[in-house]
Formats: C-alpha cells, sequence, structure tokens
C-alpha cells in the first residue's frame, strides 16, 4: 500500500514539474509577452522607487537627523512619532489613502490640487499615473522611521572624540553628518541595499490589492496580483508557478549583481 501511494506522489510531482517547465516555456514564448505585463503596467516600479528614496535618501537621513538631536525629550518625541506609522496594518493604511486623497473630497487630495501639484480633474486614488507616486511615498511614510532604527544603532557605535574633533575644527551640522555619520553607517547601507535588491520585484500583495481599481489597473497589476488573478482565479496553476520562479530568479540575479557592484566600489558584501 505503501509502494503504490510512493508511486503515485511521484507520478503527480513529476506531472506538476513537466507542467511548470512547459508553462516557462510559455511565458518567454507567448504572444505579445512583455514584462511589463507581470511587473506593472507603465515603465515606473514601485518596488524600485521605494528601496531607492527608503534605502538612498529616506532611512539614513532620519536617522542622521534623530542623531543630531541633543534634546533627549525631544528626541524621544521625534522617534516616537516617525515609528507609529509602521504599525499601522495595510488595511488602515489604505483606507487613510481612500480618504484623504478621495475625488473632490479628500483634504490632502484638495491641497495637492489648490498648490498646482495635481491637476484639478485628476482622481488621484483612481489614475494610472498617479498610482506609482501614492504607493511609494505613502509606503515610505510609513516603515521609513521604523527602518531607521539600524542606522541609528550604526551610529551609537561612532566615537564622540570625532564630533569633537569636528567641532573644534569649526564644522557645522550638516558638514558633521557628511564628513562622520554618513561614512559610519556606509556599510550598513549598501548592505540594507543588498539585501532589499533580493526583493525589487516582490511588490507587496496586500497594499497593491487592496488599492487596485479598475481606472488604474494598468498601473496596479502587479507580479503578485497578477500571480493570484491567472494561477488563483482562473486556476492555470502551473503558469502562477512558472511566473513566481521566473521572479524569483530575476531577484536573485539583482541581488548577486549589487553585492559584486558593493564589493567592488565600498569593499562590503554580503558574500
Amino acid at each position: 500500500m505503501n509502494t503504490v501511494i510512493k508511486r503515485h506522489t511521484l507520478s503527480v510531482l513529476v506531472e506538476n514539474s513537466a507542467g511548470v517547465l512547459s508553462q516557462v516555456s510559455r511565458l518567454f514564448s507567448r504572444k505579445g509577452y512583455n514584462i511589463e505585463s507581470l511587473a506593472v503596467g507603465t515603465t515606473d516600479d514601485p518596488e524600485v522607487s521605494r528601496i531607492t528614496i527608503e534605502v538612498l535618501c529616506g532611512e539614513q537621513q532620519v536617522s542622521q537627523i534623530i542623531n543630531q538631536l541633543r534634546n533627549k525629550k525631544w528626541k524621544r518625541v521625534v522617534q516616537t512619532t516617525v515609528y507609529i506609522p509602521y504599525f499601522i496594518s495595510v488595511v488602515v493604511m489604505v483606507s487613510m489613502i481612500q480618504v484623504l486623497f478621495m475625488n473632490d473630497k479628500g483634504v490632502i487630495g484638495n491641497l495637492l490640487k489648490d498648490i498646482g501639484l495635481v491637476s484639478q480633474s485628476t482622481n488621484i486614488v483612481g489614475s494610472a499615473s498617479t498610482f506609482v507616486p501614492l504607493y511609494v511615498l505613502t509606503g515610505v511614510w510609513q516603515s521609513m522611521g521604523w527602518n531607521s532604527i539600524i542606522y541609528i544603532a550604526a551610529l551609537s557605535s561612532v566615537d564622540t572624540q570625532l564630533y569633537d574633533a569636528c567641532k573644534i575644527d569649526g564644522a557645522n551640522r550638516w558638514q558633521t553628518m557628511w564628513n562622520i555619520d554618513f561614512p559610519a553607517i556606509l556599510p550598513t547601507v549598501m548592505i540594507l541595499l543588498i539585501m532589499n535588491m533580493g526583493n525589487i520585484l516582490n511588490v507587496g500583495f496586500d497594499k497593491a490589492f487592496l488599492m487596485q481599481n479598475d481606472l488604474n489597473r494598468s498601473a496596479s497589476q502587479v507580479i503578485s496580483t497578477y500571480v493570484y488573478q491567472v494561477g488563483i482565479k482562473s486556476s492555470q496553476f502551473s503558469f502562477g508557478t512558472a511566473v513566481g520562479l521566473f521572479n524569483t530568479v530575476v531577484n536573485f540575479v539583482f541581488l548577486m549583481f549589487t553585492n559584486w557592484i558593493s564589493k567592488r566600489s565600498t569593499g562590503t558584501g554580503l558574500l
């Protein structure tokens, strides 16, 4: 009996593997295929933009600014303020986006239209052109404070004598941040960049799916929502698995390439 079960299980695995391999071939040979149909409907990848803003610009600047605060009470207030958005659930976050950017009724949406950053006729939550900026900026706001903790920990190990030397030399706050703080956290920046590049195509399913509607579908259709629609709703399980496999391979290539660049430029890497 056990032998029959093992043979049946092996045959099912072989059939599924063959189906996945055939769907990989189909993925690259199907008519009209392009990478944008799997990643995003526009040429802007939300995850690339988020990683660029958070790792290279936002998180380290927030950590350096917090590290430069001398009043301990004010420093704690700022830290708590920037950490709180991280604990907001995705469902609540998307609900806030819908309310604040609602067409003709959203407070922030109307403000952006009044100051001319968005045209009056644009529906911010229902436009393909505004989906990527909205997705990226709200994601950065939510996670930037929490992700800056690791940079603050790295800055805590900097020798305080270096700051005293900067003061003696007449350096101001910005010069101190550029010449002392930034070199101190540069290895951490590169390590986090490498780790984030391993998820460069893994745009979160929850937020993209909740923000998706018929008006912005051309921009909000990311790999995870595409796999859900094709693999789950259309019952094309082999093709959905092939798309996920392709996604993993591309992420691995990006990770190794970024690690190689980091080793060549800064001498810091994961491998």
